[in-house]
């Protein structure tokens, strides 16, 4: 994570306050994510993106504990992750690679990708529970997402 930390602190700030415009202009933001939170989340998208681009990824998986543990980080990257699918990089959670394999592939296929989990079946209403931590691809969702801060304790 320290290649991607160095690159997220070289992002410009007029890059970021840009994006961030962007992203108020395509998405329903939440009032409680703070201008510096969603500052932040954007520097770490720009930054990851520049990490992938630098190094011909297609896509990527991360596993956020090691983004926690490091202590350098303000926050996981979850907007990131987001905004990166929408982009067309592939990605999954967690170091799961062949996840993260799927996903690249049926972005480059299909031109749309989204990664989630089952978290829980429902048997009595043949339903299946499909979520994560708030990645996903935004473009395969309606007319402007929403954008919510969420804390992950």
């Amino acid at each position: 994570v320290g290649d991607v930390y160095h690159r997220v602190v070289a992002v410009d700030d007029a890059e970021v306050a840009a994006r961030v415009a962007w992203d108020r202009e395509h998405f329903v933001v939440d009032e409680a994510l703070t201008d510096a939170e969603h500052s932040y989340a954007v520097r770490l998208y720009l930054g990851l993106r520049r990490w992938l681009d630098d190094n011909g990824y297609a896509g990527y998986t991360a596993h956020y504990e090691d983004f926690g543990a490091d202590g350098r980080f303000e926050q996981l990257p979850l907007l990131a992750a987001s905004h990166l699918m929408a982009d067309g990089y592939g990605y999954a959670a967690e170091g799961d690679v062949l996840a993260a394999t799927l996903v690249t592939i049926t972005a480059h296929l299909f031109g749309e990708s989204n990664f989630t989990e089952m978290y829980m079946f429902d048997l009595e209403r043949d339903a299946i529970l499909f979520a994560h931590a708030g990645e996903g691809n935004w473009r395969t969702a309606g007319d402007r997402p929403r954008l919510i801060h969420l804390v992950l304790t």
